[in-house]
């Protein structure tokens, strides 16, 4: 009879509630929207287009290609596009000076938005400081890159000064090695301040 008493007055002897646990706030800083980061892939496709000036039908690929890589930013796919722009500029005529600087820009920020996107849902949000700890890195392989992209423009046709193509790429050659010898100077500075 105690018991049943107990039970009704609210005195009984069973597990207690568990209290609520306290309220947490987590404070970020400015940070962009999964889907802004993801729609951002288009851009270096759009620039690649501009770059590759292609007609009608054309755009139309481009376009699909770009919504692709959109929403779904793979490695895989990405190689593939640029493997695509590799062989549409393989065949095309050459255009103005300002074409391959744009290519390269466009093929190396598409590579590099797209590994930033890939782990990111539509509905997620990326602290700018996480893309801001990348753009060191990002400019220093473009430098390279565009260095490569300048060098093969000196060079067009140079195939009989063979010496110039040699020291041309050895100075390449040096000028990459410097740039990445910087870059893992710097990823080793960071790690160790981390630890």
């Amino acid at each position: 009879m105690r018991a049943l008493r107990a039970l009704a007055v609210g005195e009984h002897r069973l597990s207690p509630r568990p209290a609520r646990p306290p309220r947490t706030r987590v404070h970020t800083g400015p940070a962009v929207p999964g889907w802004v980061l993801r729609l951002a892939v288009l851009v270096p496709v759009l620039l690649a287009g501009v770059a590759l000036s292609p007609e009608g039908a054309q755009w139309l690929v481009l376009a699909t290609v770009g919504v692709g890589l959109a929403v779904r930013p793979h490695g895989a796919l990405v190689a593939l596009a640029i493997a695509g722009v590799a062989v549409v500029l393989v065949f095309a005529e050459p255009a103005g000076w300002w074409r391959l600087p744009l290519l390269v820009l466009a093929s190396h920020g598409l590579l590099w938005l797209a590994a930033v996107a890939e782990p990111v849902a539509w509905d997620t949000r990326v602290e700018l400081a996480v893309l801001r700890a990348a753009l060191p890195a990002f400019l220093l392989i473009q430098l390279a890159a565009q260095a490569a992209g300048a060098l093969a423009q000196l060079l067009r046709g140079a195939a009989p000064v063979p010496w110039l193509l040699v020291a041309g790429l050895v100075g390449l050659a040096a000028v990459t090695a410097l740039l990445t010898t910087q870059l893992a100077r710097g990823r080793a500075g960071g790690q160790r301040k981390r630890f």
